[in-house]
Order: C-alpha cells, then structure tokens, then sequence
C-alpha cells in the first residue's frame, strides 16, 4: 500500500496522513492524525478525483467560467447609456430586460438585487395567474428571463429559487444541455458538509440526533471524536504497560478503541439510514484538533455539545467558554452548540 505513490500523492492532497509522524497546525504542535479505520475514505477520495476529470466536471467548470466572464464583461458595458434608456422607457420590456441582465452581472450586491427585482417583474408580466406564460415577451425573451432569474439568484446565494427556474426551462426543453449542466452545479453548490464531534456523554446523542435533523439529501456527515492523551496514560499506566517497549503503539491502539467504542453506535445509524458519512478521531488537543479537522475537510457546520462541567468527556477538561471562544475566533465554519433542554418546575 505505502509503495503505491499515486496514493500517497492522493493522500496528502486530501489531507491524510500514511504515517504516525506530527502535523503542525499554525506553530502548535498538534496530535497525531490516526489513520482511518478503513480504507472508505481513500475510496471516496479516489472517486472524487474520478469526478473531477469527467465530461460532467469539465462541463461545470465551463459554466462557472461563463458566469464569471459575463460578469467581468458587465464592466465594459455602457453601464449610463443602458440606464438611461431603461429611465427613458420604463414600460418597455425590452428596456426592462436589457437593463435587469446588465444589472444581475455587476459586482455590487445591490445591484444585482435591483436587477433580480426588476426580472421578477417581468416574470410576472409574462405569467397569467394561471401559471400560463401570456404573449407579452416573445419566446426568446421569455427563456432570457428565466435564465437569468437563474442566474441572479444563483450569484446571490437563492440556490433553491435559482433551481426552480432552472427546472421551469428543462421542463419545457428536456434535452437544454445548459440548463441540465447549470442544474448539477447548483446540487453540488446545495451540498453542505457537517461535522458533529463525539465523546462517551449523552450530550453527544443530542448533539448527534440535532445534526440528523439538520441533514439535507446529499450532504456529507462526519464523526469525530478527540482522545485526551492523558486519559489514554492514564489507563495504559493503571495496567503497568507505560514503561513496555511498544508504549506508543500501545497507546494509539487504545486511542483507537476508545473513538471506536464511542463512535460504534452513530456509524451504524449513518450506515441503517444511508447517510452520506464519514469518520475520524485524533489524540490530542480537542479546541486546536477540532478547528484544524474543519479548515482541513472544509466544513460547512460543526456542532458540539455541551454537557455539565462535573461530567467526565469532551468538555470536562475545557470550559464552555473557552472553546466557544476559541472556536469563534479560528473556527472556519458556523459553529451548533447544543445543549439539554431543563424542564423548569411549575
């Protein structure tokens, strides 16, 4: 396995590490990255690099070039000579729709917001309440509309909105190639990678059956679990194997039964319900290991829980807020804390 370089290549590119050696996040010495459980990750790995070399990927690439060409393109437009003639003749749709696609393609948020207005104006001019599409735009017109309406609101953010214009197109032309292509860049933009971190407490399954319900189809979800290296010692020295000469491999080998005899029960959820995940765990610091797993897999949202001082886990050893603080500040990603609803007495 080691002798193959191309996985060792793809290993570091994806952030693994094929040995027990440190990593270094920023100037801290951080814990030893442990090697995955199983060989899913790389499988994943090696497929998303398929991916990215496919007609598919290349064709998305393509598109998002074109969005981004239009848009530095609306900077050589006449930009005053276009807005004059929209205020000349505000009732004319052609003006209306010519000045709407200059605006969505300027850089200022504001703008595009004004030009999106502007294109759901025409929108509705051209639908009867019925949902049928009157004569007031002429077919090119009306397709223009929609495909920018897309466009608009895929650059500000609307990919739910932006897919429905998309599939209005693709349902009165099934074989639009764009539109087909422009449909799968916006269920990948729609993907969002979750992160929820574990420990042997209760608080976990809550922070665990919160991140459940905060899943969409298609998104990734991975476990994560940190191991104190004290506590790991701890354990090894109360059975006389600290001073063995296999210590260390002694002690990543009980890290790696503790993470597993935690983690067990939410893999087999993940697995029952067919849930897009993933695993890991690291012996070390929990607040440096926790943000660098995020800025590391580019996590979309973390959520930790957060359990009674006096428990022992996760948060026995760092304060609440301590992490919230340290997470706020380096953490690359929104940040869930969950908590135990108390039932107050009457």
């Amino acid at each position: 396995f080691m002798a193959d370089n191309s996985l060792v290549e793809l290993a570091k590119e994806e952030g693994l590490s094929l040995s027990t050696e440190h990593r270094n996040v920023g100037s801290v010495k951080s814990s030893e990255r442990l090697r995955f459980p199983s060989s899913e990750r790389m499988q994943r790995a090696l497929s998303e690099r398929e991916e990215r070399t496919s007609d598919i990927e290349l064709s998305l690439n393509a598109l998002e070039l074109q969005l981004l060409k239009e848009e530095e393109m609306s900077n050589y437009e006449d930009f005053d000579a276009i807005e004059k003639e929209y205020l000349r003749n505000y009732e004319d749709l052609n003006a209306r729709l010519k000045y709407s696609c200059v605006l969505i393609r300027r850089s200022k948020k504001e703008e595009k917001l004004t030009g999106l207005r502007i294109l759901y104006s025409l929108y509705r001019d051209s639908v009867s309440t019925e949902g049928n599409v009157e004569d007031k735009l002429d077919p090119t017109s009306y397709r223009t509309v929609l495909y920018y309406l897309a466009v608009a609101n895929f650059r500000l953010g609307y990919l739910e909105e932006s897919k429905r214009f998309v599939n209005i197109i693709l349902k009165s032309e099934p074989n639009n190639n764009q539109a087909y292509t422009f449909r799968k860049l916006l269920e990948r933009k729609s993907i969002k990678k979750y992160m929820v971190v574990l420990d042997a407490t209760y608080e976990s399954s809550l922070a665990f059956d919160r991140t459940l319900r905060l899943l969409g189809p298609g998104d990734e979800l991975l476990l994560v679990t940190i191991i104190d290296e004290q506590e790991v010692e701890k354990i090894l020295k109360s059975n006389d194997q600290h001073l063995l000469p296999a210590y260390e491999s002694l002690k990543l080998s009980k890290a790696d039964d503790l993470a597993t005899s935690i983690q067990q029960k939410y893999r087999l959820i993940c697995e029952e319900r067919n849930i897009n995940h993933n695993y890991m765990y690291e012996l070390g610091d929990a607040r440096e290991d926790v943000c660098a797993i995020i800025e590391q897999e580019q996590m979309d949202v973390c959520v930790v829980p957060f359990g009674p001082l006096e428990k022992k886990g996760f948060f026995s050893r760092v304060r609440l807020s301590n992490l919230s603080e340290y997470m706020y500040h380096n953490a690359t990603c929104d940040v869930i804390v969950v908590k135990e609803k108390v039932e107050k007495d009457e």
